[in-house]
């Protein structure tokens, strides 16, 4: 059973669903083992590979595991699939810059902020990426932007 469901260009959550997929993501969110997680969301996208949820959880524990190229691949299907998340955006930011590529890391956090401008750590992240870049004017805006929407002392750590 494959239904595959449409929204208006304006929501956020458009997927395909396949009956088998959502069983192997299930067992995936259930497992307390990351590798067997990442598992069942592989196993679930070869079953249906516009299962958006699946590619936003395996991203994020490669993530963890500091598998950085994976982290892109899997946020690049995730954002072809649900282009208007602005939490997307924001984790391929993150492997960009932990992979060093601050230019497409600035892009990513821009596009996050777009969709979210109210998204306080994303400031700090953008700033370290301008930082790194050595575009620090910029750095120093962000990283005041990022205190005055709220003086949150990790928020504050990170962009020191």
């Amino acid at each position: 059973l494959l239904v595959t469901v449409a929204w208006p260009k304006h929501v956020q959550n458009v997927y395909a669903f396949d009956g088998s997929a959502i069983e192997y993501f299930d067992m995936g969110l259930k497992t307390s083992l990351t590798n067997k997680k990442i598992n069942y969301f592989t196993t679930a996208l070869k079953l249906n590979p516009r299962f958006a949820p699946a590619y936003e959880k395996r991203g994020l524990h490669y993530y963890f595991q500091e598998k950085y190229d994976k982290v892109i691949e899997d946020f690049t299907h995730y954002i072809r699939l649900v282009p208007y998340k602005a939490d997307a955006y924001r984790m391929l930011g993150m492997a960009y810059l932990k992979s060093g590529d601050n230019e497409k890391a600035i892009i990513n956090f821009d596009k996050a902020l777009s969709l979210k401008p109210e998204m306080k750590a994303v400031y700090s992240y953008r700033a370290e990426a301008f930082r790194l870049n050595d575009q620090l004017d910029e750095a120093i805006e962000d990283s005041t932007r990022a205190i005055a929407i709220e003086s949150d002392l990790q928020v504050i750590v990170r962009c020191l």
